[in-house]
């Protein structure tokens, strides 16, 4: 394989990752990009999609809130941070924040995921965990189809998205070592990006 030369702009992009702590090395970063466009090429795995279908159901019965912008995000926050002390936001958010509709469905995941992790792991751990979770939510509201998100087999306009791929936008004393949840999201057809679920693996199970 020869060498492959990157556009300059591209190149000062990945020079700011890497002053700014959030990847290693010109190589890391490239590596990673790679990794998340072979696995956006596959569609993710069918049982998500019975999850989904309740997500849904959430949204058509009118339970559901709309994420629109900081006011909203930061409410988000405040409200998931009932059971931790207070956490430091994220700073330098970006400003074309588009904004997402939270189902009731998800919101309860969510919960469940942080009062899982608070007592399991501890506060600082529940707080980093948060911080990825809220991190992920607004990645997919300001781009719904991101590097590292995948259609769901069977569902039209679904995709899921392992909130790992966000663990690059958090400052190195933030990040989780090993993220193990994915959310799912509805791409709307007024345009809007519906959180409808949230699934693991054993941290803990949520699609059960």
């Amino acid at each position: 394989m020869g060498v492959v030369h990157l556009p300059e702009h591209v190149t000062q992009l990945i020079l700011r990752q890497i002053a700014e702590g959030r990847a290693a090395s010109e190589a890391d970063f490239v590596t990673e990009a790679v990794q998340r466009y072979a696995q956006a090429l596959e569609p993710d795995h069918e049982d998500i999609g019975q999850p989904a279908d309740e997500g849904i159901a959430d949204i058509e019965a009118g339970r559901s809130e709309s994420i629109t912008g900081p006011t909203d995000f930061a409410r988000l926050q405040k409200e998931l941070c009932t059971t931790l002390d207070q956490l430091a936001t994220r700073t330098g958010a970006a400003s074309a924040f588009e904004g997402f509709r939270l189902v009731a469905r998800a919101r309860r995941d969510l919960d469940k995921v942080l009062t899982y992790s608070l007592d399991t792991y501890g506060r600082d751990a529940a707080a980093r965990y948060q911080l990825l979770l809220i991190t992920a939510m607004e990645d997919i509201g300001d781009q719904p189809l991101l590097v590292g998100s995948r259609p769901v087999a069977g569902k039209p306009r679904i995709r899921s998205y392992a909130i790992s791929h966000s663990r690059a936008h958090l400052r190195r004393q933030h990040r989780v070592q090993n993220p193990a949840h994915q959310l799912v999201y509805r791409v709307a057809t007024d345009g809007a990006v519906d959180i409808l679920v949230t699934v693991g693996d054993s941290y803990p199970p949520t699609n059960t």
